[in-house]
């Protein structure tokens, strides 16, 4: 958004619309396929992060819908970051494959344990 205009404040990244454009001028793509590329690639963001924030806001109390949004989050957030290591494989940018495999790992282990870890508390007996 900053490339664009649209915000203008200076704390904000905005490095990956120049870098998807380096990263696809060895292929001679069109500006308009780099565009659409960079918007995806926030969308996919966007969707992600709603996702999460859906989970977030679910009660527990109802622990069926929340554990369903969980998954669906965390599957979306894994599906994310390794379509963005699969993309640095494409176009040869291993500076970026690093930080999108420890994210894309850090989901997965997390979406494990949310698996493997106990869940619910034991009934009492009394």
């Amino acid at each position: 958004m900053w490339h664009f205009g649209w915000i203008t404040w200076g704390w904000t990244y905005h490095e990956n619309f120049p870098c998807i454009v380096q990263c696809f001028a060895r292929y001679g793509t069109p500006q308009w396929l780099e565009v659409g590329i960079f918007v995806f690639v926030n969308i996919s963001l966007i969707v992600v992060t709603a996702l999460f924030l859906r989970a977030l806001i679910t009660p527990t109390s109802d622990y069926d819908r929340w554990f369903i949004r969980v998954n669906q989050a965390f599957i979306a957030g894994l599906v994310v970051w390794y379509g963005f290591y699969m993309g640095d494989q494409i176009v040869f940018r291993w500076d970026l494959e690093e930080n999108h495999l420890a994210t894309g790992g850090v989901t997965f282990i997390s979406y494990l344990a949310l698996h493997i870890l106990p869940n619910r508390l034991p009934e009492s007996k009394t």
